[in-house]
């Protein structure tokens, strides 16, 4: 990535930490839905759940290795050490999604054992997840708010967006209301959405997650 003009810099980066606990909670919650299969078609239905989220970690991540880390060093050097852990920490997330990945395929063919594997490599990736996700938001919001434009950290949002299944962003969009701390801040993030989102989440997107909420973890999660 060549150097950009930082002059403007300064931006918010709240949504960052919004992420952050979705993902906490969706992969938190994901071991006690394995350990919830009673039946193929739940097997099934759950195996598709973690499909999405381990590729949406994927995503995210991706997308903050093509436009964070190289502007942070560029503009402050002593960035570099912060910068070449949360690359490190990257690194071996990928290989824990992946053994994430080879324990779901034994898991679907029902070998001996699948599921206690899943189970472990689920709890490895969680620790490592945890971890992770507290050094960068002990790191990212400082650096970025400063040294970003709003623009520039709004490209991690776009790549998000851009890569995610068009069938499924009115959904996301109702897992992110989920995780919000206050009314307050569920009012702000909701100004920044779309005129148009906002309207089709009202008439689709709202029951459609009502219905996946309920599919995966019954009546006791409901929207809110």
């Amino acid at each position: 990535m060549s150097p950009v003009d930082a002059d403007g810099a300064g931006c918010a980066t709240d949504d960052l930490l919004i992420v952050h606990r979705l993902l906490r909670t969706l992969f938190g919650k994901a071991p006690g839905l394995v350990e919830s299969c009673g039946s193929d078609r739940r097997q099934t239905r759950i195996d598709e759940h973690l499909d999405e989220i381990t590729g949406a970690l994927h995503r995210h991540h991706h997308g903050e290795d093509i436009t964070l880390w190289d502007r942070l060093t560029e503009r402050r050097p002593a960035c570099a050490l912060h910068v070449e852990l949360m690359r490190s920490q990257h690194a071996d997330i990928s290989d824990l999604l992946d053994e994430v990945d080879a324990a779901r395929a034994a898991w679907r063919a029902d070998r001996l054992g699948g599921g206690a594997a899943l189970l472990v490599a689920l709890d490895r990736l969680n620790l490592a997840l945890n971890a992770h996700l507290a050094d960068e938001e002990r790191f990212v919001p400082e650096a970025a708010g400063a040294l970003l434009t709003q623009a520039e950290w709004d490209e991690m949002r776009d790549h998000g967006i851009a890569t995610m299944p068009r069938d499924r962003l009115l959904i996301q969009l109702g897992y992110l209301m989920r995780e919000m701390d206050s009314d307050e801040e569920r009012e702000r993030f909701w100004r920044g959405v779309p005129v148009m989102a906002r309207a089709l989440y009202r008439l689709f997107g709202a029951r459609q997650l009502s219905r996946e909420l309920a599919e995966l973890y019954g009546s006791a999660d409901p929207a809110r």
